[in-house]
């Protein structure tokens, strides 16, 4: 599945902050629940 993570390599470089990365779907347990998110937003304030 798809990821956004933040890293944080320069603090000034705040641009590339944000990474797309690719990640294991996860194993749900007894009491999960598996949430597909299509959109979301950012305010870059």
């Amino acid at each position: 599945m798809k990821a956004v993570s933040y890293v944080i390599n320069n603090h000034d470089d705040f641009k590339n902050s944000l990474v797309d990365i690719e990640k294991a779907k996860p194993t749900l347990k007894e009491r999960d629940v598996l949430v597909k998110v299509q959109a979301i937003s950012v305010n870059p304030v």
